[in-house]
């Protein structure tokens, strides 16, 4: 047969646990699979599929409609809910693909298979692709799972789940699949303030925070997260060695001058393997522009990676229509970054200013949930007193704006630590999730929730990805070294507690998980020295 082209949905299937079962009750196995067999072939049928190969627990497929895949996947999941139930995972895309007498071939055919591995047992997952081909279906219901990079796929690839009644839909959080960090990895370091008043720099450090905002919705981009970005602000490093300090190919950076109602932004890409300028610009605009001049920098930055825009289904707002209210707004993040009490506290004055001139800013009210739950969390308030603060603050700014993840990981955190109710906790986890699949705070919030859980293997995974888009954070790099510890990890443990103090030897935290550290090795005397360091040393 001559090798042909053509487009088609395909259909990859998986049994889960085949193997597993094989080793324990051979007989028990290939029942399963003959059954596996029997209602895959009469799906195909019934559906103008093509049966292109089995192999042991899986099969590969296509046809030539991405709605008689779905469908065809639909019948098959509701029937293997019968008894004898086949536990089954089904991935499908649409691409093209090369036929021949040895089988078919195409990034299709890969993209499918990924898909496959990202479901679990009695779900369809289906590509953005077929997604486009079967959203007007009004008997097909879906539910986004998020944006994904997909190992030796080239572009993120946003799943979906069917969600007809009988079949499965897992929370984002409990996927897994054949990831790949993405190859396009940006820091936005803090834009250096040229402005003659010196108190302009809440206003410089904010424009660099919302670009990593904005750059953080781009396809295929991984933005380093503010706090590890801003670890080096006013620092003369070079860029070669920032970029090896926070695993990035590329840097942002900038100054920023603002005078009146005028402000001029300079901005340049820097290749972080050779220190090569790619691209600079200087930005001249009014203040009441300065949304427009964040897309078009991010516009930009798109182009020069090699990307685009991801298409959002729903727009996030511009923070204030109000640039007084919005600059009072970035006071108050000036303030929560520095991350102490006093500074948390001076935020939400300016939160709450900023929201007495305009009651819609969203962000205002996320952001008011956030402190009080850090000051919470640090046991600087007493949460009786402000957890009816958190909840209305966070319910104000998801009414105002559903797309801010901050406001539910700070009710998450409010649920796990002080009102104990997990499930509700795990809820808003995913929802944050939803809205940014790769949020290193939400993966460190999902930490805390599997390290109270007592689930050691994913405590530990949720750490090292928050970890992965925010290297120098603190908080996250205590995290892990507190779950692996938790995992009875103790060598890990130590190695990575010691690594954080590295980032600040007089942080109270690490030393005294250190001194548990010693305790679980039976090293009593390493215990009582770090336990003394933090009566000796730490304020």
């Amino acid at each position: 047969m001559e090798a042909t082209r053509q487009l088609a949905a395909i259909m990859f299937t998986d049994m889960e646990g085949y193997t597993a079962l094989m080793q324990k009750n051979e007989q028990a196995a290939i029942e399963r699979r003959t059954r596996h067999r029997e209602v895959f072939e009469k799906a195909m049928s019934d559906h103008g599929g093509k049966i292109i190969q089995y192999y042991g627990d899986g099969t590969l497929s296509i046809f030539t409609s991405a709605i008689h895949a779905v469908n065809a996947a639909v019948a098959m999941q509701l029937l293997f809910r019968k008894t004898p139930q086949v536990p089954l995972r089904i991935g499908i895309h649409i691409g093209d693909i090369t036929v021949d007498d040895s089988g078919v071939y195409g990034d299709g055919v890969n993209i499918a298979s990924r898909i496959e591995s990202f479901a679990v047992a009695g779900s369809v997952f289906i590509s953005d692709k077929v997604f486009d081909e079967i959203k007007n279906q009004p008997v097909i219901n879906t539910i986004s799972m998020g944006l994904f990079n997909l190992k030796n796929v080239s572009r993120p690839v946003e799943v979906f789940a069917i969600a007809n009644e009988g079949l499965a839909v897992p929370q984002p959080i409990d996927l897994k699949g054949k990831t790949s960090e993405p190859k396009n990895k940006l820091a936005v370091l803090p834009f250096v303030n040229m402005s003659n008043d010196a108190d302009n720099e809440y206003f410089s450090d904010g424009i660099a925070e919302e670009l990593i905002n904005t750059l953080s919705k781009i396809e295929g981009l991984q933005v380093i997260c503010r706090t590890s970005a801003f670890s080096f602000k006013g620092k003369s490093q070079d860029v070669r060695e920032i970029g090896k300090a926070l695993n990035v190919n590329k840097v942002l950076e900038g100054s920023v001058r603002k005078a009146g109602n005028r402000v001029r932004i300079n901005a340049e890409l820097v290749n972080t393997a050779d220190g090569y300028q790619l691209w600079s610009e200087t930005f001249d605009r009014n203040l009441n522009d300065i949304f427009e001049l964040q897309d078009e920098i991010a516009g930009i930055i798109a182009n020069r990676m090699r990307t685009q825009l991801v298409n959002k289904t729903v727009d996030t707002p511009e923070p204030s229509q109000n640039m007084e209210a919005y600059q009072l707004y970035l006071k108050g993040l000036f303030f929560y970054n520095k991350g102490t009490p006093s500074d948390y506290h001076k935020a939400i004055q300016f939160f709450d200013e900023a929201i007495m001139l305009d009651s819609s800013l969203a962000n205002a009210h996320a952001m008011i949930a956030s402190c009080y739950a850090a000051l919470t969390s640090i046991g600087n308030v007493n949460p009786a007193n402000v957890m009816e603060k958190v909840r209305a603050a966070s319910r104000k700014a998801i009414q105002l704006n559903s797309q801010l993840p901050q406001s539910y990981l700070a009710m998450a955190m409010l649920q796990l630590y002080f009102e104990f109710q997990f499930d509700e906790a795990l809820n808003n986890i995913n929802k944050a999730f939803l809205i940014s699949p790769d949020s290193s705070d939400a993966h460190y919030v999902a930490s805390h929730y599997y390290t109270i859980i007592n689930d050691k293997k994913r405590m530990v995974e949720e750490a090292e990805l928050a970890l992965r888009s925010d290297p120098l954070s603190l908080i996250k790099n205590n995290q892990l070294g507190e779950a692996l510890l938790a995992a009875q990890r103790i060598d890990e443990a130590e190695k990575q507690l010691l690594k954080t103090l590295e980032l600040d030897r007089n942080w109270r935290t690490p030393l005294r998980n250190l001194s548990f550290v010693y305790i679980a090795s039976d090293d009593y005397q390493k215990s009582y020295e770090f336990a003394d360091r933090i009566r000796r040393e730490v304020n």
